[in-house]
C-alpha cells in the first residue's frame, strides 16, 4: 500500500491506494487524478516490481523530478522518509505503508500483498530455510489497517509466546515458529545501515572477479550497478561475484543483478554468483530469480 499526497492549487489531495500498479495523471482513467495543466494525461506510474516500489515516468510533457533533477525512474524506498517528486510542478510526496518483518536470520520482508506465506518450501513468498519450520508454516493476511497471522503447521504458532490458530498482531509483536522469530517492524528496521567492499581478480577468459563482503543495502545500489556497467564498458563478459561473505543482499541490489545478467546475456557474456552465503541465497529464493542468476559452488 502506498499513500500519495499531491499539492495542487485546490489545495493538497491525499490518495491511499492498496493496488500494486498505479497510474498517475489528468485523465479520469488514472487511478490518482491531478486536475493541473502541467501534469500529462498519462504523467507516470508507481509499481511493485515484487521487491520494491518504482516509479516511472510515462512519456509526460513535463517530466517527472526526483532530487532537482529529470528522471525516467526511480525507487521509492521503504524508509520512515517518504519520497518527493514533481510531476511536472506539481509536488508529490510518496510513502510506502505495507507492513515490515524482521526474522532473526537477518532477513527482511516488505509485504505489499494482502496475503502471504511463509515457510520452509520455496514456493512460500517468504522462505525461511530452517529445519524445525514446516513447509508451509503461517499465513500472514492484511485486512485494511489490520495484520493476523494464521497457524498452518502442527508444530503450531505462538504470538507473545502464547499458541495461536489465527491472531491480530500489532507492530512490536514478536511470532515464533520452530527455531525463527519474526518481529513485526516498522519501516525504520530496515535501515540498519550496511558496509560494501570488493576485492578484484581475473576469471578465465575476458573476465573479472569481484569478492563482496559485508552487507549490499539500499545505498549499494547504485555502487553495485556503476562497478558491473564499469566491467561492461571495459568488454568484461564474463563476471563472478564471490559472493560467500555477502552477509545480506537487498532487493534493489538484487534488481542490479538481474538486470546485469540480462544484459549479459543479450552480449552472450554471463554473471554467476560464486558460493553465496545462505542470507544471498534466501534472498534469490525469495524473490524467484534462481532461474535467472547462475549460483555456484
Amino acid at each position: 500500500m502506498i499513500k500519495i499526497s499531491a499539492d495542487l492549487a485546490s489545495g493538497t489531495q491525499v490518495a491511499r491506494l492498496p493496488e500494486l500498479i498505479v497510474t498517475i495523471g489528468r485523465s479520469r482513467d488514472n487511478l490518482v487524478v491531478l486536475n493541473d495543466p502541467a501534469v500529462s494525461a498519462v504523467h507516470a506510474r508507481v509499481s511493485w516490481t515484487g521487491s520494491a516500489y518504482r516509479i516511472e515516468d510515462l512519456g509526460s510533457a513535463n517530466g517527472l523530478w526526483v532530487g532537482g533533477k529529470a528522471v525516467s525512474e526511480a525507487w521509492i524506498a521503504s524508509s520512515p522518509t517518504p519520497m518527493t517528486c514533481f510531476l511536472g510542478r506539481v509536488r508529490c510526496v510518496i510513502e510506502v505503508c505495507d507492513p515490515c518483518f524482521a526474522c532473526n536470520d537477518e532477513s527482511r520482508f516488505l509485504m505489499a500483498a494482502p496475503a502471504i506465506t511463509v515457510g520452509r518450501a520455496r514456493d512460500n513468498n517468504w522462505v525461511l530455510a530452517y529445519p524445525s519450520i514446516s513447509s508451509h508454516h503461517l499465513r500472514l493476511t492484511r485486512d485494511g489497517e489490520q495484520m493476523f497471522v494464521h497457524n498452518l503447521s502442527e508444530q503450531g504458532t505462538r504470538v507473545g509466546g502464547l499458541l495461536v490458530d489465527q491472531a491480530p498482531i500489532a507492530v512490536g509483536d514478536v511470532i515464533q515458529l520452530g527455531d525463527a522469530t519474526i518481529l513485526y517492524a516498522s519501516p525504520p528496521l530496515l535501515d540498519d545501515g550496511f558496509t560494501f567492499e570488493a576485492e578484484r581478480g581475473q576469471v578465465a577468459g575476458a573476465g573479472q572477479r569481484f569478492r563482496v563482503a559485508g552487507s549490499l543495502g539500499r545505498e549499494q545500489a547504485d555502487e553495485l550497478a556503476g562497478l558491473l556497467e564499469a566491467a561492461g564498458r571495459r568488454g568484461i563478459k564474463a563476471i563472478d561475484l564471490d559472493m560467500s561473505a555477502c552477509r545480506k543482499l537487498h532487493p534493489l541490489c538484487l534488481d542490479v543483478l538481474l538486470e546485469a545478467a540480462r544484459s549479459l546475456a543479450a552480449a552472450n557474456g554471463r554473471l554467476r554468483l560464486v558460493a553465496p552465503s545462505q542470507a544471498v541465497a534466501r534472498a534469490v529464493a525469495l524473490a524467484n530469480a534462481g532461474q535467472r542468476l547462475i549460483l555456484a559452488d
